[in-house]
């Protein structure tokens, strides 16, 4: 058990290792959410990687004042959600710890887990998930599919507000949006390989996904009935209504 456990760790130190180097190259702003801190209520801060910033801001060509600008309104807009609701932060805690518990558990019994995360593989063969949906078990898929559906509507509200706000203040606004757009695509064989193997692929689709849950809201209802997300944890869409907002604003409509 205690061979299992080196190797175990030695992977996943090396994993985390060219996830962190690969992203440290990528990431331009970041909201540090403290979260899973020994402090519960300890303030998320904002951080910028101005390297990075200048290289990106070069390569697309654009305007250097709003681009940065631009960036810090969407990690400002992602601030806003945690520090004006701050139980929307002990909730994010209360899913991670409990997923990481799950995962923990699973570790513990890695001899018999092994067999049991490759029949899950092969079960969810032709069901059009990703593989780390496949090898979860039942309850990890839960708590996972609870996570996603916050993510994605963190993202998607936060973008949906950056965009009312961004096309007012930036003159270029449409022209940042459609670069880093083309950014996004434009990747090599071997970052769309990273992207997957790593799941980085899953956190594009919460923006996607989350976006057009909270489009379609504020179109069909307004922006005050869409903020209605934030009043407590029963109001959270589940993964099934992001992908249905309809099903969302039913179930808003009989609260």
């Amino acid at each position: 058990a205690g061979l299992v456990g080196d190797v175990n760790g030695r992977l996943l130190g090396a994993q985390i290792g060219a996830l962190l180097g690969y992203l440290a190259r990528r990431v331009l702003g970041q909201y540090d959410l403290s979260l899973l801190s020994p402090e519960p209520n300890a303030q998320g801060a904002l951080y910028y990687v101005e390297p990075n910033i200048a290289r990106v801001q070069t390569q697309l060509g654009l305007n250097d004042e709003e681009f940065r600008l631009w960036i810090a309104l969407h990690e400002t807009t992602h601030a806003f959600e945690f520090e004006a609701y701050p139980w929307v932060r002990a909730h994010f805690n209360t899913l991670l710890q409990g997923y990481f518990n799950e995962l923990n558990d699973q570790l513990q019994d890695l001899g018999s887990g092994i067999g049991n995360i490759i029949n899950r593989l092969m079960q969810g063969q032709g069901k059009n998930e990703h593989w780390i949906e496949m090898v979860l078990t039942p309850d990890q898929r839960k708590v996972f599919d609870q996570l996603q559906a916050l993510m994605s509507l963190v993202e998607g509200y936060g973008n949906h507000v950056m965009n009312a706000v961004g096309r007012q203040l930036l003159p270029s606004f449409a022209q940042i949006e459609q670069r880093v757009a083309q950014r996004q695509q434009n990747k090599t064989l071997f970052e769309q390989l990273f992207n997957r193997i790593t799941g980085m692929d899953l956190k594009l689709a919460q923006y996607q996904q989350g976006e057009a849950f909270v489009d379609a809201v504020v179109k069909a209802r307004g922006i005050t009935f869409a903020a209605r997300v934030w009043e407590r944890a029963e109001h959270l869409p589940t993964i099934e209504e992001i992908r249905n907002p309809q099903q969302w604003i039913m179930r808003m409509e009989q609260a």
